[in-house]
Order: structure tokens, then sequence, then C-alpha cells
């Protein structure tokens, strides 16, 4: 969740299965969940860590990872070279986000109200 303080990182938002960020106007915030995970926390090894975010990552995609996962520090190199040989850019997630007009479409992207 992203709200005007900090950053908050929702635990197991795989449990919910959206994966895009939504708008959650009730608290005036908005929640940024991963559209690919890692599952680096299953202590994958570097190699299927590796192929698993290049078998599923996209335009506007958020990967997550985990920040005591055994074989992250491994895999990362790779992963990075990956996406940026193949035009990808890592930003963080609030260069993702929308400003001014904008609404959700079904999958719960933010898209400019002319692309919908």
């Amino acid at each position: 969740m992203i709200t005007a303080a900090s950053p908050l990182r929702k635990r197991y938002a795989a449990a919910s299965r959206v994966y895009e960020i939504k708008a959650m106007p009730a608290v005036r915030a908005l929640e940024a969940v991963a559209s690919g995970d890692s599952l680096d926390w299953k202590e994958l090894s570097a190699g299927e860590i590796t192929q698993r975010v290049k078998s599923g990552v996209g335009p506007g995609s958020i990967v997550l990872f985990h920040n005591a996962a055994k074989h992250t520090p491994e895999a990362l190199p790779a992963v990075i070279e990956y996406l940026l040989q193949n035009g990808y850019a890592i930003v963080p997630v609030s260069e993702l986000l929308l400003t001014g007009d904008y609404v959700m479409d079904h999958t719960g992207r933010m898209c400019r109200p002319d692309s919908v």
C-alpha cells in the first residue's frame, strides 16, 4: 500500500489473487500488488528464480522478491541483465502510478480514460 507518508507492504498479497495497482479511495491510498512472484522464499535455486521472472514479466510488471530469501542475491544479476537487455527499466513503484485523470480497467490496472 502506498500512502502519503510511506510505502507499506501488505503481507501475503498472493492470497488475494489481485496482481495490479488498484485504488482504495476510502482510505486515500493505492495498493500495489506484485504481478509476478519469484517464489524465492521457497528456496528455489538462482536459476529457477531467474526463469520464473523471465517467463512471467511484462510491461508494468511488479516482481516480488523477499529480502531474506537464500538464493535471491545470487539470482538478481541474471534477472537484472535479462530485464535491461529486453528493454525493461527498473523503477520505483511510484513511477508506475498515474496521477491526475485515470480510471481502473477490468483487470485493476490504472489507465488514462482514453485508453480503456
